[in-house]
């Protein structure tokens, strides 16, 4: 009997052992399991984008991006393309834009990503994402610097030619003599419109400024 007894004792120990390691390892793997998944949920919301502007918004901002450098560049290419050839070069890009756009909405569908990092990290990997990333910041902040200085060589001409018919002394006189500073009207330009609009977290927000440029547009363009 007492055999009997030490015998199963160990046995009961080595039991209690095994079953206590089991319960570790679970509650380990339970706690690295949610971990997981929260870092995915995580990773997911960084990632997605819920969009909130209207069509009436995005169809101004698309008009806006499209139409705004458009307005001086396209009259200069077309005069020194000629007529023929600037249309055969006018139709040719807007054919690719339109095949990008439509492989753009054909990638955003099949992924379920909605921004150009997402999108590149879902087909080539993350650090094609980074890469890509890079290019956007690079190509958006020439576009700053491009618009900066096409203002800074406009503007201080249209201030030059309104100049004269200002009253003396007064601030408008005042207003138009510091915006015939090319320096000047940049750095005015850079710090009252070009930065408050790059701050925006979404497209949203740009749907009253859109909709000032595009009559901006439609005036100086009729």
């Amino acid at each position: 009997m007492e055999r009997t007894e030490s015998f199963k004792a160990p046995l009961l120990q080595s039991t209690t052992d095994v079953m206590a390691d089991e319960i570790v390892t679970a509650d380990t793997t339970s706690i690295h399991d949610d971990m997981a998944g929260r870092l995915s949920m995580s990773m997911v919301s960084e990632d997605q984008f819920e969009g909130s502007a209207s069509v009436f918004s995005t169809a101004f901002c698309m008009t806006n991006n499209m139409l705004g450098a458009g307005l001086l560049t396209l009259p200069y290419a077309m005069y020194r393309g000629s007529i023929i050839g600037g249309l055969i070069m006018l139709t040719s890009i807007c054919g690719m834009s339109a095949y990008s756009v439509l492989l753009l909405t054909w990638c955003a569908d099949a992924t379920g990503q909605y921004s150009y990092k997402a999108i590149a990290v879902e087909a080539f990997g993350r650090r094609t994402g980074t890469a890509i990333e890079g290019l956007v910041c690079v190509l958006t902040f020439f576009s700053c610097v491009a618009y900066a200085t096409l203002v800074g060589d406009f503007v201080p001409r249209a201030a030059a030619f309104l100049h004269p018919l200002a009253p003396r002394g007064g601030p408008a006189d005042a207003l138009l003599t510091a915006m015939q500073s090319r320096r000047a009207v940049i750095c005015m330009c850079l710090a009252a419109v070009d930065l408050p609009l790059c701050l925006l977290r979404d497209l949203r927000s740009l749907r009253f400024s859109s909709v000032l440029a595009v009559a901006c547009i439609t005036f100086a363009g009729g």
